[in-house]
């Protein structure tokens, strides 16, 4: 009997960490070079990054998704032109938004967004985007969750 309860925190421990494995392991982390390359890979057509915000000047592409737990991270550079576009349709707000969960998010990408204004846009599907805009490097950074509060329910 003591031998079983010397070895329950040993299997706890394992499927645990089976678990956590298993919800990082299913994240597909993607990049392309421009619109054109990533276009051709169909990354578009798969619905993370909202047609709201694709433009053919976009570069530098990052994507990371984790489709179990329906979320994603994204990164990429625009025009100035194109930028500005982006800032119209963007919304603004006060309340802290709740970064992306069930995903991991790379150190570059978490400290290129620290203390930059957050913001949101409702897409096609009326499904909320977060946003975050650097207007000095012509860069969005953006990221849903499921269970992320919608500024738009207040």
């Amino acid at each position: 009997m003591k031998k079983r309860f010397k070895t329950l925190p040993f299997i706890i421990s394992i499927a645990f960490t089976a678990v956590l494995y298993s919800c990082l392991t299913n994240q597909v982390e993607s990049k392309y070079s421009n619109f054109d390359s990533a276009q051709k890979e169909m990354l578009f057509g798969r619905g993370w990054i909202p047609s709201e915000l694709v433009y053919e000047s976009m570069e530098d592409i990052y994507q990371r998704t984790n489709v179990e737990k329906n979320t994603c991270i994204f990164s990429f550079n625009l025009s100035k032109k194109d930028l500005k576009l982006v800032l119209k349709k963007a919304e603004s707000t006060s309340i802290k938004i709740e970064m992306p969960t069930g995903i991991t998010r790379p150190i570059w990408w978490t400290k290129s967004i620290s203390g930059l204004d957050q913001k949101f846009l409702v897409d096609q599907d009326n499904i909320v985007v977060y946003l975050v805009i650097d207007e000095k490097e012509n860069r969005i950074y953006g990221w849903r969750n499921l269970t992320n509060y919608n500024p738009l329910n207040n």
